[in-house]
């Protein structure tokens, strides 16, 4: 696995009904963290990762979308009391209000000194960074370098 510990964090949007966005809240991090353990660990410092292993990052964040959408198809296919009528299955959908859930998602993972983000749906991510608070001493002066601002 990849020696630095990857630090992702998600924002996620439901719409329809909650099934959809809980499942996403309940599977989709885990599979990042599970895809992202498969990467072999760099060879140099985790700061310096390669292109290829850019590209792995990447790969492997586009799995976990992947996999988490499956394996939600694969529960939509399920009657939740193992029947296997179409008309049951439809009339659970129905009645569940699930026909219309979905939910867009967007991650961020901080991993060997780069920024990666994956996402499905209308969720996207803005990177700001907010120049550092002067410190007193610098303020007096007229700002970090010591001239005017």
């Amino acid at each position: 696995p990849i020696s630095t510990d990857p630090f992702p964090c998600w924002a996620q949007d439901g719409h329809g009904g909650s099934l959809a966005s809980q499942f996403v809240a309940d599977n989709l991090l885990a599979n990042c963290e599970r895809f992202l353990r498969e990467i072999p660990p760099p060879s140099a410092p985790p700061a310096d990762l390669s292109p290829p292993q850019c590209g792995l990052v990447s790969a492997a964040l586009s799995e976990a979308f992947q996999a988490t959408e499956l394996a939600f198809t694969q529960l939509l296919r399920c009657h939740p009391k193992g029947g296997t009528q179409e008309s049951e299955r439809q009339s659970w959908l129905t009645s569940r209000g699930v026909c219309n859930a979905g939910s867009c998602a967007v991650v961020l993972c901080v991993l060997g000194g780069h920024l990666f983000t994956a996402w499905v749906g209308d969720c996207r991510a803005v990177l700001a960074l907010r120049p550092p608070t002067p410190s007193p001493d610098q303020a007096a002066r007229g700002g970090p370098e010591g001239g005017p601002e």
